[in-house]
């Protein structure tokens, strides 16, 4: 686990440092965990949030459209059952 400011640190940390970096290279890093390429650990499942079923934001104040309106009819939903 690398450190940033003299702690311990987390995947998201270590994903904050690029965050100030081209398109271009956050594509590149992005493409790269997706076919496992340059060192970097393959991602099987991974999905966006905004793509998965049901959909998830990215913060807790929410902004993206469908999963506001998903969280406004979830509990008129079951919940799955264990097969």
């Amino acid at each position: 686990m690398r450190t940033h400011a003299g702690q311990r640190c987390s995947r998201a940390c270590r994903a904050d440092g690029n965050f100030a970096e081209k398109v271009k290279t956050q594509k590149t890093v992005v493409r790269d965990f997706l076919s496992g390429e340059n060192g970097r650990q393959k991602l099987e499942t991974w999905l966006p949030r905004w793509m998965k079923f049901p959909v998830e934001c990215y913060s807790n104040h929410g902004g993206l459209r469908t999963a506001d309106q998903w969280a406004k009819v979830q509990s008129q939903f079951a919940p799955p059952t264990a097969e």
